[in-house]
């Protein structure tokens, strides 16, 4: 497993340099803006295609051929692409964290635990795509699976728009209620979620492996 993961890691910093590139780019932008959360946005969705990415490329190097010659199970090689996901995200939540608390620090708003709440939304948001659409991949090819990407992409930010224009930012009932019990609900949602697509992509690659899909 720990093999899978490297060999993953190694690729990210060989054919991802644009994508960090991006993500370094919208981080700096967010630094001189007062609404800095919507930049980060842009760094959260390009890292939630990155697993799907790199088994794009397993396939187009034919590793997903090779990788049945080595000792590795399938629920292993499956396993390596949702880790990773989960690896990115969590040094993704601690960049912006850091992010929001200067910048609002900086434009006098500095509430590190609305800070949190942002980052754990984003957390969900950035999981929930890997979580849709791996299985996807898995079961139909890494095409299709970037199809269900974008048509996801499109559906929560037209979410996005809908929730922030019946959002009240002068309720302060209702911030109060979003950051004591949004967060754990999200959490609960997407790591039941996260968990049966995982379990679901290995099922999935096990029947292939045995010719039954």
């Amino acid at each position: 497993m720990k093999g899978l993961i490297t060999k993953d890691i190694f690729m990210m910093a060989k054919y991802f340099k644009l994508y960090f590139l991006m993500d370094v780019i919208f981080i700096a932008v967010a630094f001189f803006s007062p609404d800095s959360s919507s930049f980060l946005m842009i760094p959260v969705l390009l890292s939630g295609i990155i697993p799907i990415t790199l088994l794009a490329y397993d396939e187009r190097s034919h590793w997903t051929e090779y990788s049945g010659a080595l000792p590795y199970s399938k629920a292993q090689i499956v396993s390596a692409k949702y880790l990773i996901g989960l690896l990115l995200q969590a040094v993704m939540c601690a960049v912006l964290f850091t992010v929001l608390l200067i910048t609002g620090a900086h434009y006098g708003h500095f509430d590190p635990a609305g800070s949190a709440v942002t980052v754990l939304v984003m957390f969900v948001i950035a999981l929930l795509f890997p979580a849709v659409c791996l299985p996807f991949c898995f079961a139909f090819g890494t095409e299709k699976g970037r199809i269900v990407y974008m048509l996801m992409i499109g559906a929560v930010t037209a979410a996005v728009i809908l929730l922030n224009r019946a959002n009240a930012p002068d309720d302060i009932a209702a911030q109060d209620l979003a950051v004591t019990n949004i967060p754990p609900i999200f959490l609960a949602i997407i790591t039941v979620i996260y968990a049966l697509s995982w379990l679901a992509s290995i099922a999935i690659c096990n029947k292939k492996e045995t010719g039954k899909v």
